[in-house]
């Protein structure tokens, strides 16, 4: 981020008083509470990044107060609530003096967990994630909507990463790429955009008032001027590290050396050269650091906050808005004094993508992994009709912008105006694109190695715009639908024709989908597999078919007490009885295990195993989820729409509590 050229136009707003106020609250659960008196004064750390507030003072120990880890503690100056927490660590030393350490809601965000959600922003993750815990949020008012939607899973991963994971992806893909800040603010979560009035203060500092600084510049800290891409792919003897994508800035790397970035995206990450870029827009510079000592206090200074800063720094000359990277508030007798880091970004140097293979190795890792699978490969994000909105929706599942899909359909419609994936012509050329012989072939090959249907119009458009000729939404025109189409005819087709005739056609797509007469469907997903040796049993890559469709993409929320319609929902991915359960309507636990018992299951009591897809049940009949073979299950919520997985099984239906009973899929008779 560079450095703000806002001007200050605001008023000094700072604590600065002739007299300075402090309350200091203990309070135990059972409702006593201790106004206290601090020796040598008060600590308070703010960072950014979710990091908890830290709260340090010292009490002398008497007859009186007594608090445990735990209590609840509140600070407030001059009647403004600073601080409200809880208490971490005491210690007591030889002359009878406490120190204690606590800290704010936030430290409850290390808590690990495992999480799946799909098209949700980051404020939406925060509201579940925090609800799910117990935390407090403030009113929607702040609460900033982030709008982008992600998906994401997330395994043993603490709250604070998944929610840092949404920020971050809102920074890199966000319109404007913002900067959002989360915090607690005197016991309830925040979330502001850096840029908001209530991050932005009139807060001036100069010369005038602070003690000290110091200013550090350095390319040794988080300064970087390549990024390099790789991923683990299939190759001759195995799988090897290949790289797929480069940027790099070339005058940085003449002038400093060369100081390299490694990118290991995983499978579900399509697109990090633009996640390599935005790194490099905020890496590829100097770090410099400035460090405010003793600062006349401000309470409202937190990680996050901007303020004004009107100062020469060596070779540095700063007159706009910093950002605070942490802040330490001290508090004492009749003064308030604050030491704060600063952020200071330099414009980051001109960087060049100057390789990009990724989208055609990512392709290739799906193909080995589809053929290790063996079968028929299921695509989690389901099938579409062979028609104009199955195309429109398939493309735009691919990436596509609506002029691209477009220009893509103009095309197809001078082809294959009825979207016939089988037709052919006179000449033997067949489908959408109408290939020819030796690329039908081809075609044919992909789908054979994937266990694709090639009559399907979803795998010839995938073949065609990302995979014969590597991603060609990454290369076509994004904007214009006539140039789309007429960049595919040339490209692509290859015609012979001017592609006027394409280029109308695709004006009349894009005016449709402007206007809403066509729109992306749903797509359909197949309701059961059967997969010899595995009918009435759990076959796991079925098994899988059925998460990726119900969990990670599919309604991931059945209602108030709706684990068995979850249950067999998933379940009808790979057990045709449990299939036959969720078209009967079977609803509670004891129908349901009346039900299986009818088609040759046991119901037997558990005794810590189970196979993927086995059914686990808690309590008296009272819960039942789906078993992941590895500890965890699949399970409907009963108060959210996006709480689905569990690592651990013992925590599905109430904390630390193993089920009680389990139906074997492999154990019918």
């Amino acid at each position: 981020m560079a450095a703000s050229s806002d001007s200050y136009a605001g008023a000094v707003s700072q604590q600065n008083h002739p007299t300075i106020t402090y309350q200091m609250i203990i309070s135990n659960s059972s409702s006593e509470a201790y106004e206290v008196e601090p020796l040598d004064g008060v600590q308070l750390t703010r960072g950014r990044r979710l990091v908890p507030a830290c709260l340090t003072f010292k009490v002398p120990v008497d007859n009186v107060l007594k608090f445990q880890e735990g209590a609840t503690v509140t600070f407030k100056v001059n009647d403004t609530m600073v601080f409200k927490g809880f208490v971490f660590e005491r210690s007591r030393d030889k002359e009878n003096v406490i120190s204690v350490r606590c800290y704010d809601q936030m430290r409850y965000l290390k808590n690990k967990d495992c999480l799946v959600y799909k098209n949700k922003t980051a404020t939406e993750v925060l509201k579940m994630l925090c609800s799910d815990y117990g935390l407090k949020t403030d009113d929607s008012k702040n609460l900033a909507d982030t709008s982008l939607k992600i998906s994401h899973v997330e395994d043993n991963k603490t709250l604070a990463d998944m929610i840092n994971y949404t920020l971050a992806m809102t920074e890199i893909y966000g319109k404007g790429h913002p900067i959002y800040e989360c915090y607690d603010d005197a016991g309830r979560i925040c979330l502001k955009s850096i840029t908001s009035p209530d991050m932005t203060l009139d807060c001036l500092l100069d010369g005038d008032v602070m003690e000290n600084y110091s200013y550090t510049s350095s390319i040794d800290k988080e300064t970087y001027n390549m990024v390099k891409i790789v991923r683990e792919a299939p190759g001759e003897a195995g799988k090897a590290l290949v790289k797929t994508g480069e940027a790099k800035d070339q005058k940085h790397i003449d002038q400093w050396g060369r100081l390299q970035f490694l990118m290991r995206p995983d499978a579900n990450e399509t697109n990090p050269v633009e996640a390599a870029k935005r790194f490099l827009t905020l890496h590829d510079c100097r770090s410099e650091e400035i460090k405010l000592k003793n600062v006349i206090g401000d309470v409202r200074v937190r990680g996050g906050s901007r303020v004004y800063v009107n100062m020469k720094f060596d070779d540095l000359t700063v007159s706009s808005y910093l950002v605070v990277d942490a802040v330490t508030h001290h508090f004492e007798e009749n003064w308030h004094g604050m030491d704060l880091d600063l952020i200071y970004y330099e414009r980051a140097g001109d960087y060049k993508v100057t390789y990009d293979n990724d989208a055609a190795v990512l392709e290739k890792i799906k193909e080995a992994e589809a053929s290790k699978q063996g079968g028929k490969r299921y695509s989690g994000s389901g099938s579409w009709s062979n028609t104009e909105a199955g195309a429109y929706s398939k493309m735009k599942s691919l990436g596509a912008t609506d002029a691209q899909a477009a220009g893509v359909m103009g095309n197809i419609q001078a082809e294959d105006a009825g979207y016939d994936p089988s037709i052919t012509n006179d000449s033997g050329h067949k489908g959408l694109f109408q290939l020819d012989t030796d690329r039908w072939g081809r075609y044919e090959e992909w789908c054979s190695r994937n266990g694709l249907d090639p009559e399907v119009n979803d795998n010839q458009i995938e073949y065609v715009t990302t995979v014969e000729n590597g991603n060609l939404f990454q290369q076509m025109p994004q904007d214009d639908p006539q140039a789309a189409a007429k960049w595919f005819n040339k490209n692509v087709e290859i015609s012979g024709e001017s592609g006027d005739d394409r280029a109308a056609n695709a004006s009349n797509y894009y005016q449709s989908m402007q206007q809403g007469t066509l729109t992306t469907v749903t797509p359909s997903y197949p309701e059961v597999y059967s997969d010899g040796g595995y009918v009435g049993g759990a076959n796991p890559k079925l098994v899988d078919a059925g998460i990726d469709a119900v969990v990670t993409n599919g309604n991931n929320y059945f209602g108030e007490n709706g684990c068995v319609r979850a249950t067999t929902a998933l379940g009808s991915y790979y057990n045709t009885d449990l299939k036959d359960a969720y078209d009967s309507n079977v609803r509670s636990v004891p129908d349901l295990e009346k039900f299986m018992e009818k088609r040759g299951y046991q119901v037997e009591g558990y005794n810590g195993y189970a196979s993927k897809g086995d059914i686990l049940i808690y309590g008296d009949d009272d819960h039942a989820v789906v078993s992941d073979g590895v500890g965890g299950c699949y399970s409907n919520a009963t108060s959210a729409d996006y709480h689905m997985v569990y690592c651990n099984a013992n925590y599905a239906y109430t904390d630390n509590e193993p089920p009680t009973k389990i139906i074997r899929m492999g154990n019918k008779t």
